[in-house]
């Protein structure tokens, strides 16, 4: 305990910006004593307060098991009373006060309660832990977060917040991980640069030498001695208050890759990963030179005859061949992470049980590896809605026959040799992933959360011995994820050779359902009772939960970010493009409290920079371009530091306006993806016909519809405006009726080719609205009600293969 520490009104130790503050009057100083042989040590508070109103002043925590006592009061308004920890003080003008420290016993609060005075100390943590105090609305409205969603947030992060000891205490853990540490725990440089490397010197070093072991990626090892007193200083102010000096040492360029640094003569170690400035994309693309054209699909509402009424990797397959014989260069397909198969009634791609790993429901299984095609399945009816329940049922029973069938193979075999080079590469997040198969196999529509205790933490031994006593369930969920890479594989490489020159292009969602393996097996990674969610906008007019799991940034940095890159690297595989959904969690998430309402939530702030150059070193890896998905509240600057690291804005046509007109084809970045439409959308079709409109009122999801048919009117004229000023549409559509006169074939293809003409690098149609479908595949703000995520193609892959739909495709302009 120091014998003098200044201490702010909020009750932690002065900065210098409290010092500079030109409106403060009032200086607190604690002046210890140290025990000895007879005295016990003592403490007291010196307030002096030369101000001409009163003061709030939250004290410092006394010592455990006491308390404040006022023992000088120059007002005479609190001479003798007893303060707890963390109460608010009201300090009476131009007073002078003496507190001491003293054995009484300190009040407890109402259960339920917190003390008013703590919430500026919840303020400051809250800051310090990345959580914003504010949000804005679209209208421009500002939203200040309330101090039970702060404390919310804080607790999740593991920063208890129910007093204000626990709080400085939480002040001090930031620090500790953050502004003390002598390296820190994971350091982020661009190749080609030299790498500034912070130090903290520990006390017993002084301003002498300090030797840093630096292992390269490539197994080089290089000492560097440093002479302290050398290395520039830098002094900043702590999460706790306190000051500390930061050296910087210079390192020379290193290539891209994970390097690892040790202070040596200590276990501090700080991963030093090195990345690509920018993501991969083509110079004809990055530069405009050439414009790629893309097909989106949801490939599980894709008839194909002979599918077992779901589509499967030889849909993908044939489907990836048919449009790149028709000029397209890249097929975008929904998330294909593995879903619940003990519920597939849970049909959302966008609520997983584990993003690392593929859906085996899409496996075609008359062509299982080492077995002879089965006969073809019941004829796919076009139409219709996918019954996953009862398509899994059949398949999980052909995947057992064939896993019986495999598992009778001579050890030696090249398919055995196949599968266990599967396995070892898929390491410990494969094996985690069959563990939780066969967990929840014996405790089927139980959350991981309600298991017995022994079987929740993955890391426990008994879940291990657990998972090898449910038989071969664990090697049969090995096999499925084998067989579904393997026919993903050859889908990549039948649609590539059949034209496709991006290949497939993928889609990570934002999140995984708490329930889920991925969230059990992240050993800690996500928040728990809190979700990811979204403030209001123009989807979702009261803010939208998701209920899915925010990963934590404090673990995310202390991991040295390892499983954001396993899970960027598992789903750039067999694949030429990859979309981020909600792009925007790289840089800031909006988080809900369990129970709140969204408007009561609040944005959590995650290391942007570091996460975009993760992002930039996967994807030189994989040679993956990648798009991030930025519809929604973007932060002001976030735009920029896309475009920066090559990563493709996502462009939807209905909402790229300048007031109520659309924007000009020629106004569009090229550094972005343009489309009509999304998942979360209504069809072009739909649109046209205001059915989009019909069916929210249907559902209860729409308030007053007669004002949302005349916007839509206005919408629809200014597209006819935009459509006739680039000539593709004749000027007779702007006349009254005009455009209603129009077959609808001709008015998807104007607007296909309206994108098509935009100076993006790629545009995108979807297969939907080339098939004509009116119904939308998702309508945010439903779930069991609306049959989201299983409606299917009104036309089977030979139909539209016989067809020659494909040739209604626009080209982009180049």
């Amino acid at each position: 305990v120091p014998d003098v520490e200044w201490v702010s009104p909020a009750g932690v130790r002065m900065t210098q910006a409290d010092w500079d503050r030109a409106d403060s009057h009032i200086l607190i100083a604690a002046l210890s004593a140290p025990a000895t042989d007879s005295h016990a040590a003592d403490r007291v508070l010196v307030l002096l307060h030369a101000g001409d109103a009163p003061v709030p002043v939250i004290l410092p925590p006394p010592l455990i098991g006491e308390a404040w006592r006022v023992a000088i009061d120059t007002s005479g308004a609190l001479e003798g009373s007893l303060q707890a920890d963390g109460a608010e003080l009201l300090i009476p003008a131009r007073t002078a006060l003496l507190l001491v420290e003293t054995t009484a016993p300190t009040p407890d609060l109402p259960r339920g309660r917190h003390s008013p005075g703590t919430d500026a100390l919840v303020d400051r943590v809250a800051v310090e832990a990345g959580i914003a105090s504010d949000w804005w609305d679209l209208k421009g409205q500002r939203h200040p977060v309330p101090p039970d969603t702060k404390r919310a947030l804080l607790t999740a992060l593991g920063i208890p917040a129910d007093g204000a000891g626990a709080l400085r205490d939480g002040l001090a853990r930031i620090a500790a991980c953050r502004d003390y540490r002598p390296l820190p725990a994971v350091l982020v440089a661009s190749a080609g640069d030299p790498v500034s490397v912070p130090i903290v010197a520990p006390n017993r070093l002084g301003l002498g030498r300090a030797t840093l072991v630096l292992e390269e990626a490539s197994g080089e090892e290089r000492v560097i001695s440093l002479l302290l007193s050398d290395l520039p200083a830098t002094t900043v102010v702590a999460a706790d208050g306190r000051t500390v000096v930061q050296r910087t040492a210079l390192l020379p360029a290193l290539s891209a890759g994970e390097h690892q640094l040790t202070l040596d003569g200590t276990d501090v170690t700080c991963r030093l990963i090195v990345t690509p400035r920018r993501c991969f994309l083509p110079d004809d693309l990055a530069y405009g030179t050439r414009r790629a054209l893309g097909l989106g699909a949801h490939l599980y509402a894709v008839p194909r005859l002979g599918d077992r009424g779901i589509g499967d990797f030889t849909t993908l397959a044939r489907l990836g061949a048919l449009t790149g014989g028709a000029g397209v260069d890249m097929l975008g397909l929904n998330p294909l992470h593995a879903l619940f198969n003990r519920d597939r009634d849970r049909a959302s791609p966008y609520s997983p049980t584990d993003r690392r790993f593929l859906d085996p429901i899409y496996i075609d299984t008359d062509r299982l590896p080492g077995l002879a095609e089965g006969s073809p399945a019941t004829p796919s009816l076009p139409g219709g809605w996918v019954d996953y329940p009862r398509v899994w049922a059949e398949k999980r029973q052909a995947l057992r026959a064939g896993f019986a069938a495999f598992s009778a193979l001579p050890p030696v075999h090249p398919l055995k040799t196949e599968f266990e080079t599967f396995v070892v590469r898929g390491g410990e997040g494969l094996m985690r992933f069959a563990r939780f198969e066969a967990i929840s196999a014996a405790h089927p529509h139980v959350p991981w959360q309600q298991w017995p205790a022994e079987l929740r933490d993955p890391e426990d031994p008994d879940v291990s011995l657990f998972a090898e006593s449910r038989g071969d369930d664990v090697p049969f969920t090995l096999y499925c994820q084998w067989v579904a890479d393997r026919q993903l594989a050859e889908a990549d490489r039948v649609g590539r050779a059949g034209g496709l020159s991006l290949g497939f292009y993928r889609d990570l969602a934002v999140g995984c359902a708490p329930d889920g393996a991925e969230a059990w097996g992240g050993a800690g990674l996500y928040l728990p009772g809190v979700s990811v969610g979204a403030p209001p906008d123009p989807l979702a007019e009261q803010g939208q939960v998701w209920s899915l799991p925010p990963p934590n940034p404090l673990v995310m940095r202390r991991t040295g970010y390892a499983g954001f890159r396993e899970l960027l690297s598992a789903n750039m595989r067999h694949a030429g493009v990859l979309r981020i959904d909600h792009v925007m969690a790289l840089t800031r998430l909006f988080l809900v409290p369990d129970g709140a309402k969204a408007m009561e939530g609040a944005y959590l702030s995650y290391p942007a920079d570091d996460l975009l150059s993760i992002v930039a070193l996967e994807s030189q890896a994989a040679k993956t371009i990648v798009i991030g998905e930025d519809l929604g509240t973007v932060p002001w600057g976030f735009g920029d530091k896309l475009a920066e690291r090559a990563v493709l804005s996502y462009r939807v046509l209905f909402f790229e306006r300048n007031g109520a007109e659309f924007r000009r084809p020629e106004t569009y970045p090229v550094t972005a993806v343009a489309c009509a439409g999304t998942h979360d959308l209504p069809t072009i079709t739909g649109w046209w016909d205001g059915l989009d409109i019909d069916l929210k009122l249907s559902l209860g999801i729409l308030g007053d519809a007669t004002a949302a048919r005349a916007e839509r009117m206005t919408d629809k004229a200014a597209l006819v405006r935009a459509l006739v000023a680039e000539e593709l549409l004749p000027k007779t559509a702007c006349l009254p009726g005009g455009a209603d006169a129009i077959a609808p074939d001709i008015i998807i293809d104007a607007i296909h080719a309206y994108v098509a003409e935009t100076r993006s690098a790629l545009a995108i149609v979807q297969i939907d609205d080339l098939t004509g479908e009116t119904r939308p595949l998702n309508v945010p703000g439903t779930d069991r009600e609306n049959p989201n995520w299983r409606r299917r193609l009104s036309r089977t892959l030979e139909e539209i293969e016989s067809s020659g739909l494909f040739a209604r495709l626009p080209v982009p302009r180049d």
